[in-house]
């Protein structure tokens, strides 16, 4: 349910993660992009987009969300090693 309540990134937002991670706009890398999300995940956030004439589903994925799993699982495999 977490997801459901998570607001939706904006759009410069979402360009700022293309830019950081491609070097690019969405609107460079892909030939359509909707500027908001068409729905939501546990992670991040889903765009349609097309390219080459295939319509594709994009996830953004929400910033902070790599160091907050990274961080779990080290949680998670001191917690393993502890009961074994």
């Amino acid at each position: 349910m977490a997801q459901y309540s998570a607001p939706p990134l904006s759009y410069p937002l979402v360009v700022k993660t293309f830019q950081k991670y491609f070097a690019k706009t969405p609107e460079q890398v892909f030939d359509t992009f909707t500027r908001s999300a068409i729905n939501a995940a546990s992670i991040g956030q889903v765009h349609q987009a097309t390219k080459d004439g295939k319509i594709l589903a994009v996830k953004i994925q929400y910033p902070g969300i790599a160091d907050s799993v990274s961080s779990d699982l080290k949680i998670g495999q001191t917690f393993c090693f502890a009961i074994t």
